[in-house]
């Protein structure tokens, strides 16, 4: 974690005594029993001090350290979901204050990072999210890290043509302790100023995990430089359910057709982050973004035309310059990031 400030989600009465022990520690709060909030700043705070309900919400997020799940004295505190998070201690307050104000006094906080993450998501197969993930990257105004987060993707490296380019894979990346993002990078394979890093077809490792994903995201989101993070995400299911957590920002690229959108909407009803649609126009498609914003429910932020001969290229070279359409694309969303 790199953020200095502690996540507080409890509710009275626990809620004034955690108060009290994070101004104890000298460190900034940021105070929330939404859901919404709570997963946005569960993996970004230094720490984080919630009572069990709150902490309902963040039971299928991968662990980290410095949770401590609270009760209001005498308790007892909810160790069932203490354990189901991983976290560092059960406590009542307050008894137990001054135990968890010594624990998080002897870890000092990283300076606050200045790294985005972005994760780009399907409503279906072929939706096109790897394709707009890859755009994202290389159109970037700052150092880029392109995470391929899909088992048994055929890597992205082919989507870009670089899979002649020396560098690690995900067979052969493991990150322990404090790994600084520029060496990160400077260990896998580019294109132009992105670094990729993806999965080896000639080997039989295993697909990444949750865990090996964040430890990477983590890491790069650490650069003081402000380098980008875009990470190409699986269909809906458990494990994108997870990484969602970990990411600044979602995008759920929608191709502008029936099915699609169904998924779409379902898709948007599972997820607990705030989505922005990106909608995908093909040469059959039928509805308008206006269409797709009404049945979605959420707001649509870009819109990518068809783009005549893309597909031929990325079968033939590979994309290694960003088409015109695509790239007014990702210039729109590097917009919503520098804003």
């Amino acid at each position: 974690m790199n953020e200095t400030y502690i996540l507080i989600a409890a509710h009275e009465p626990a809620h004034a005594d955690v108060l009290h022990i994070a101004a104890a520690t000298g460190h900034e709060v940021v105070e929330t029993t939404d859901p919404l909030e709570i997963r946005r700043h569960y993996r970004r705070a230094f720490a984080v001090l919630i009572d069990a309900e709150c902490a309902e919400c963040v039971a299928d997020q991968p662990r980290r350290p410095r949770v401590f799940v609270v009760a209001p004295d005498p308790g007892p505190p909810d160790y069932q979901r203490a354990l189901a998070l991983h976290a560092e201690a059960a406590c009542t307050v307050p008894s137990m204050s001054y135990d968890i104000v010594e624990a998080l006094s002897a870890t000092p906080a990283r300076p606050s990072a200045t790294g985005e993450v972005i994760g780009m998501l399907g409503a279906c197969g072929g939706a096109g999210s790897s394709t707009l993930a890859c755009a994202l990257a290389l159109s970037s105004s700052s150092p880029s890290l392109l995470v391929d987060a899909v088992p048994f993707s055929g890597g992205l490296d082919l989507l870009l043509g670089a899979e002649e380019q020396e560098g690690k894979r995900w067979a052969d990346v493991h990150v322990e302790g404090h790994v600084p993002a520029a060496e990160l990078r400077a260990a896998l394979p580019h294109v132009a100023d992105t670094a990729i890093l993806t999965c080896d077809r000639g080997g039989v490792a295993p697909a990444p995990s949750v865990e090996d994903i964040v430890a990477i995201i983590e890491c790069h989101r650490s650069d003081s430089s402000g380098a980008l993070t875009v990470v190409d995400l699986p269909a809906w299911g458990d494990t994108a359910r997870q990484l969602v957590g970990a990411l600044d920002r979602v995008y759920l690229v929608v191709p502008a057709e029936v099915r699609a959108v169904a998924a779409g909407t379902a898709i948007s009803r599972a997820v607990r982050t705030e989505l922005g649609v990106v909608v995908r126009y093909r040469q059959w498609s039928g509805l308008s973004a206006h269409e797709v914003e009404n049945l979605v429910k959420l707001p649509v932020v870009a819109e990518i035309p068809h783009v005549r001969g893309l597909a031929k290229t990325v079968e033939t070279r590979g994309m290694r310059t960003v088409p015109r359409q695509l790239k007014a694309v990702a210039e729109r969303l590097e917009g919503f990031r520098r804003g």
